[in-house]
């Protein structure tokens, strides 16, 4: 039975969903956006399996060097990267954690 047959993913086309993905979130970074909600949930995959990234209510851009200042943190708990949650400054770093 083929992977098409028993719904699941072939290689290629996993490969495929986490190359768009990275390739997504570099685009974002090179602006210095900050995701901050990093999760399995938040990417979306079309008809001809494209990766898709959504839910943009967290996005922030970085205010300086390197990092976002914020006055509480914001995000799902679970994927969260350990250096936000204590200093609660978001890099492009926090989004590569949490990915």
């Amino acid at each position: 039975m083929g992977a098409e047959a028993s719904g699941s993913l072939t290689i290629r086309q996993r490969l495929d969903i986490l190359i768009g993905t990275a390739w997504g979130f570099e685009y974002m970074h090179s602006f210095n956006i900050v995701h901050r909600d990093i999760k399995p949930a938040i990417i979306l995959i079309t008809a001809d399996m494209q990766a898709t990234i959504a839910d943009f209510g967290l996005v922030k851009q970085e205010d300086g060097p390197g990092h976002l200042s914020v006055p509480w943190v914001m995000g799902t708990p679970g994927y969260m990267d350990p250096a936000y949650l204590l200093s609660q400054k978001a890099t492009t770093a926090t989004d590569v954690y949490s990915g």
